[in-house]
């Protein structure tokens, strides 16, 4: 019986139609599969890993010499960090990827829908990615946030300041 079809009977007769159905009719409408939809990637760590950070669907670490090494879902090439660069810390996003170089900018790949993976110019102690929206702790103590702002995610509370160790 099709959807649709559904929508036009009363609940009485939904009911009766799902009593009857054979077993397992209405599986395919209710399960959820969080299969794969994009091919993996895996950059192995070619040496031991500082710190991570995990996101939905792929995960990023800070090797020892600062290289940043991915794996998991690579859809948006946010599993595909630029090479050539060092890192001091890194955080996965949901589709996007954020870390703070060693000169303490910071640089994001994967998606840019929201600006997420846009971040501005200043120099940055800490880096947290969200789903669509990313905020950093400046070295002055100040919190940076930028991409969307559906929720007031990107305005901070004022005055507030937080201490930043070297």
């Amino acid at each position: 019986m099709s959807v649709s079809r559904f929508s036009r009977l009363g609940v009485a007769s939904l009911l009766a139609a799902a009593l009857s159905a054979p077993a397992g009719a209405f599986a395919a409408q209710t399960t959820h599969s969080h299969k794969a939809t994009t091919p993996p990637t895996t950059t192995s760590p070619r040496a031991p890993l500082l710190s991570f950070s995990t996101g939905p669907f792929h995960a990023c670490g800070v090797e020892t010499g600062g290289a940043v090494a991915c794996w998991g879902r690579d859809k948006h090439s946010n599993a595909t960090p630029p090479r050539g660069v060092t890192f001091t810390q890194v955080s996965a996003g949901y589709n996007h990827t954020c870390g703070v170089k060693t000169n303490r900018s910071v640089t994001c790949w994967g998606l840019n829908s929201s600006r997420e993976a846009t971040p501005p110019a200043g120099a940055f102690a800490q880096v947290s990615a969200g789903y669509d929206h990313t905020c950093g702790l400046k070295t002055n103590g100040a919190v940076a946030c930028w991409g969307a702002n559906d929720f007031g995610q990107l305005n901070p509370p004022r005055g507030v300041t937080f201490a930043v160790r070297a």
